[in-house]
């Protein structure tokens, strides 16, 4: 008899491509290991179940996760509109510039990284001041590429515009709620219109979004008496180590 509830520890769970294993731990959200920007992550796999059963899947799902991280974007299996991407890209030489210009600055923080050392006193990478502004770099070329896009969408005035019209029509749905006659649509022209617009205004807001939470982060950490200047922002524990983190002042 199929049961709708709670995940709880001892519980087993399974995935699309034949991975599965058991709850160890279910933990609050604040006590999830973060990304950088400190958004939790959602669940924690245990690495060895993907080698040993060669779910291709799974890290093919992975990196499309991480590719489409902050975009706003959601991914289905039969949505991905990959081919539209690659068909206007066989029109348009600007998208392959693009690419190879973000995955030239990526090479370059590969290099730079390889040669930064982990301080094993503390929890957190000493990053060189070249990767840091070669991150910041890639975070500005994509904000001006979106925000540039949205300028050529109308800006936030269409944006606004077609939201209202969207409003209107939601609204007619439910006067329509309990009627034998069927709601008017919105026209499918300005729902894809506004889908594209909706997805550059993620992508701006997502960006906003993480450098206001990195400001307030850092704002918090050192009214606790934290040195960031000196330690940077603090990584979660990894695979359930503990690395000692920099005893605050006064602690």
């Amino acid at each position: 008899i199929a049961q709708k509830r709670k995940i709880h520890e001892g519980d087993k769970m399974a995935g699309r491509h034949g991975n599965k294993g058991v709850v160890s731990r279910v933990m609050r959200k604040e006590d999830m290991p973060f990304l950088p920007d400190g958004t939790p992550v959602q669940i924690v796999l245990n690495p060895l179940g993907v080698p040993s059963r060669m779910n291709i899947g799974q890290v093919l799902e992975t990196h499309l996760g991480w590719a489409v991280q902050g975009l706003g974007m959601k991914i289905k299996a039969t949505d991905l509109h990959i081919q539209n991407v690659l068909k206007e890209a066989r029109t348009d030489a600007s998208y392959w510039e693009q690419i190879d210009a973000i995955r030239d600055l990526y090479a370059q923080i590969e290099v730079l990284e390889a040669k930064v050392a982990e301080d094993v006193t503390v929890n957190h990478f000493e990053e060189n001041e070249q990767i840091i502004a070669l991150k910041t770099k890639i975070l500005k070329h994509v904000e001006a590429a979106a925000q540039k896009k949205l300028d050529a969408m109308g800006g936030e005035a269409r944006f606004q515009e077609l939201k209202a019209i969207e409003a209107k029509y939601n609204a007619l749905h439910v006067e329509f709620f309990d009627s034998e006659e069927e709601a008017p649509e919105m026209d499918p022209a300005l729902v894809e219109e506004l889908e594209a617009i909706s997805k550059v205004k993620n992508t701006l807001n997502n960006i906003h979004s993480a450098e206001e939470k990195r400001v307030e982060i850092r704002k918090e950490l050192e009214s606790l008496g934290y040195d960031f200047d000196k330690y940077g922002m603090p990584k979660p524990d990894v695979a359930g180590i503990h690395i000692a983190t920099p005893v605050f002042d006064g602690a």
